[in-house]
């Protein structure tokens, strides 16, 4: 009688797991099944969106261009020479740009301060636009949290 009991606890425990396991598998077919039988339309999941165009140019944000930028550097000799700069900013938030305005000031002079202190012009050595870009972009970030900068672009640098 005990062994009896076990055996068919075991089968009902065995049948309800299959029945379970089976209903799990076929969830969208009792679904739709549960549908048309109730008359109504089972929803479809919407279609995944296109692969990007690779040869498409890839999205950078909103563009916002900055004011001239004058800065005193050392020459060879310690001889100052001037450097114009125009430089633009990338963001992707249409609002950042409210960020920037609201701290343009800090903006400018982390510009200025990095270019006074930290560049130093020589035939050798011009100015290194990739190494200016990488710490302005960390320096602009610091500045203006919680809006963030994705990219800096300088149009165009004049030493004189």
């Amino acid at each position: 009688m005990r062994r009896l009991k076990w055996i068919l606890i075991i089968v009902l425990l065995l049948a309800v797991l299959g029945g379970g396991g089976a209903a799990f598998f076929m969830r969208d077919k009792l679904v739709t099944v549960a549908m048309q039988l109730l008359g109504k339309e089972p929803q479809r999941p919407a279609p995944p969106p296109p692969p990007p165009d690779p040869n498409a140019p890839p999205e950078l944000g909103t563009y916002y261009s900055l004011p001239s930028i004058f800065a005193t550097v050392s020459g060879p000799g310690h001889i100052p020479h001037i450097v114009h700069m125009q430089v633009g900013i990338y963001m992707h938030e249409p609002t950042d740009i409210l960020w920037v305005q609201a701290y343009l000031p800090r903006i400018m002079d982390a510009f200025q301060s990095y270019l006074h202190d930290d560049v130093i012009i020589d035939k050798t050595h011009p100015i290194r636009l990739d190494v200016l870009r990488e710490v302005m972009l960390k320096r602009i970030n610091e500045r203006i949290a919680p809006a963030s900068i994705t990219k800096i672009v300088v149009n165009s640098v004049v030493v004189g």
